[in-house]
């Protein structure tokens, strides 16, 4: 649903700046500084990831 709302969202803006005046573009992709955080965070996220599976594996069972 968040996915779908955000695809939404995204069309419509185009929608609308495509009618001002003077007419804007929407940049291609991300700056290169943006990027990087993104960057950065998918490594977060795949290290912490990584990191609970192992973890995870190696506890006993909590019990009821």
């Amino acid at each position: 649903m968040i996915k779908t709302d955000h695809i939404d969202a995204s069309n419509r803006f185009k929608a609308i700046i495509g009618t001002m005046n003077p007419p804007m573009t929407p940049p291609a992709g991300l700056d290169e500084r943006r990027q990087g955080l993104i960057n950065n965070l998918r490594a977060a996220g795949a290290a912490a990831s990584t990191e609970f599976s192992s973890t995870s594996r190696s506890r006993p069972a909590a019990r009821p």
